[in-house]
């Protein structure tokens, strides 16, 4: 299952199962985060396979405000996915 926001980034994931998942969720679901970064979550009965690229900070850390929130995001979003 690949990923692909921009056609133009090379920044794309994939996932390869043996088993069909129950699910699978492209993004966080916020559009200023899922055009930088990449996430795929497949559901499976007993897990959660979460794939990703996040963003990172850049030279001289100028996307690193960027990159920390994206973080922040996810954690914020695995904990949603878990309950």
């Amino acid at each position: 299952m690949n990923n692909a926001q921009n056609n133009n980034s090379f920044s794309n994931i994939v996932e390869f199962w043996q088993i069909k998942p129950l699910s699978v969720r492209y993004g966080l679901g916020i559009s200023d985060h899922d055009s930088e970064g990449r996430l795929v979550t497949a559901e499976f009965d007993t897990f959660y396979l979460i794939s990703g690229y996040v963003p990172n900070s850049g030279d001289g850390l100028k996307r690193l405000v960027l990159a920390l929130n994206y973080f922040s995001f996810i954690i914020l979003y695995i904990i949603s996915i878990s309950l």
